[in-house]
């Protein structure tokens, strides 16, 4: 699967919050993130589930 680098901006209690739940999860920041994008274009119709 390709990837393409994003850089975005946090404010810093959500980047740390999303810093926690991926480790809780046992996940890179950019998987978790991947996988919140992609649960939100899903339920958006946007996106088939993978």
């Amino acid at each position: 699967m390709a990837t393409e680098r994003l850089t975005i901006s946090l404010e810093a209690g959500l980047a740390a919050a999303v810093r926690e739940a991926a480790e809780a999860d046992e996940q890179s920041v950019s998987a978790w993130l991947a996988d919140a994008a992609r649960r939100r274009l899903v339920t958006r119709g946007l996106l088939q589930r993978a």
